[in-house]
């Protein structure tokens, strides 16, 4: 009997051990950088490149700047964006998969830009999603940025028309540039 629940045992921490190590295989899934030409078959994207980020792919755009004709995240595909600042001008971006701009617990902290260009207006990325923008279906767009603890504010002095300086009723935590 002992040999007998000793051979179980054996069995079951052989089958769990190798049960965990498929598990952690899928998990520590390699990411690819876009500034890479490997990650791409050996030339980076360019204006007249359609990109597709396949299933199991996970890029990283790490990246100041690229333009590419439109990109196509698959499902179980995923775009990351490195916390910089980018600009990123397309036609359109289709999310099956995941694209990530910062998370809960580390927001983005930098000036991202993406650009929609193109005048062909018949055009469409997914039926009746239109011709521009991210188009997201079945897919997860994941967004955070840094939070600021004044969203808005009233003028405490009307402002004359051009002015570069303006009152405010309370103190901001905005920073030189920002947009209002």
């Amino acid at each position: 009997m002992k040999k007998i629940s000793h051979l179980i045992t054996t069995v079951l921490f052989v089958f769990g051990f190798s049960l965990l190590s498929s598990v952690s295989m899928v998990r520590a899934q390699a990411v690819e950088q876009w500034s890479n030409p490997a990650t791409w078959g050996g030339t980076i994207p360019s204006a007249s490149t359609s990109v597709m980020i396949g299933e199991g792919k996970t890029v990283e755009f790490d990246v100041s700047s690229a333009t590419v004709k439109n990109i196509m995240i698959e499902h179980g595909g995923k775009l990351i964006f490195r916390d910089q600042n980018f600009q990123l001008t397309t036609g359109w971006i289709v999310v099956h998969g995941d694209m990530i701009i910062g998370t809960t617990s580390a927001p983005f902290q930098n000036k991202g830009v993406i650009t929609f260009i193109g005048t062909d207006t018949t055009e469409n990325a997914m039926p009746f999603m239109g011709t521009k923008g991210i188009l997201v279906h079945e897919g997860t767009l994941d967004l955070h940025g840094k939070v600021s603890t004044t969203s808005w504010t009233r003028l405490n002095a009307t402002a004359p028309k051009g002015a570069s300086q303006i009152t405010l009723e309370k103190s901001v935590d905005w920073k030189s540039g920002d947009h209002i």
